[in-house]
């Protein structure tokens, strides 16, 4: 077999390390391994191998996939730092709004939102011409409106993961029950 000039070469193909090779060869006086003064001659390698019982530090693929999780992992951290980063920066330049800031403004908007709409079938009975058709007006119109944030209310649910349905839930009931204790106060 011919002789193999790279020690990495030689090492792949002996199914060791690179560093186990050195180490034999270090060691060579003691241990009585191949010349390789003028390169890698694996027979002979293997030969003393199976004459010493050396099994070497192979290159295995457990070695390979510790190495593939390690950068992995690291990838992942670098993930987490830039999305750190990005928020930081977006709080930073005013993009990033407090979550709580956020429910807070919506709850007060859809509850002026349903104050309107409670109020909206009233107003709409004042303008028609007799009290008959005004009746009909003002309880089909509370009909269709609640029918609608129903529907709005199943919409908003669909759309977000399940914690953000049961707050979503959760804001709904308390409008609901907002618009339930100023009908019974009027």
């Amino acid at each position: 077999m011919p002789l193999i000039v790279q020690q990495k070469e030689a090492a792949e193909l002996l199914g060791v390390s690179s560093r186990t090779l050195r180490d034999w060869q270090a060691a060579r006086d003691e241990n009585g391994f191949p010349d390789c003064s003028s390169g890698y001659e694996t027979e002979a390698i293997n030969a003393w191998r199976r004459d010493n019982q050396r099994k070497g530090s192979e290159t295995s693929e457990a070695a390979k996939n510790i190495k593939l999780g390690t950068a992995a992992e690291k990838m992942k951290q670098a993930r987490f730092d830039t999305r750190l980063k990005e928020m930081e920066v977006g709080k930073e330049e005013g993009t990033l709004l407090p979550r709580k800031a956020v429910e807070q403004s919506a709850a007060v908007i859809l509850s002026s939102l349903g104050d309107w709409c409670e109020q909206l079938p009233d107003l709409i009975a004042q303008i028609c011409p007799n009290k008959k058709s005004a009746e009909k007006v003002r309880t089909r119109l509370k009909s269709e409106l609640d029918r609608r944030r129903e529907q709005m209310a199943d919409d908003l649910v669909s759309l977000g993961t399940d914690h953000q349905s049961d707050r979503i839930r959760e804001i709904c009931r308390l409008i609901d029950e907002l618009h339930s204790n100023k009908l019974a106060a009027s």
